[in-house]
């Protein structure tokens, strides 16, 4: 089995991390807050759900980050550097990536990209054509 693309393994790091600021942080906090307003009753719900809810806008951000380099990927029908995002449509089947230097095998990226995706990107390229 290939290794995944650099920017995916980036990807997942950054998710990692953004689930461990979004998820597990805001659960400690609410849980420190959920005691602390139970013990003294200076808190109110309506506080606290607003509180863990800023923390889960956080993890929103994500979307905004991944929806586009998806869009990308399916616009060039995986032709795409899996290192830098460059569009490798027109290029040659294997070669360097002229903006990151990174080798590539096209055959390989597209592979790369269904994997990563969980998409089919040889039938939309089939039908295209």
């Amino acid at each position: 089995m290939p290794s995944t693309h650099a920017w995916t393994r980036r990807h997942i790091k950054r998710t990692i991390w953004i689930v461990v600021i979004c998820v597990v942080a805001p659960l400690l906090i609410s849980s420190v807050v959920l005691v602390y307003a139970f013990a003294t009753k200076r808190w109110s719900i309506a506080q606290w759900l607003g509180l863990t809810g800023l923390f889960g806008f956080v993890g929103l951000l994500q979307l905004f980050w991944i929806i586009p380099v998806r869009r990308k990927v399916i616009a060039h029908k995986g032709r795409v550097c899996g290192n830098c995002l460059f569009a490798l449509a027109g290029l040659d089947t294997e070669g360097i990536c002229p903006e990151c230097g990174e080798p590539f095998a096209i055959e390989d990226t597209i592979k790369g990209w269904e994997r990563d995706f969980r998409m089919s990107l040889t039938q939309n390229a089939a039908a295209d054509e």
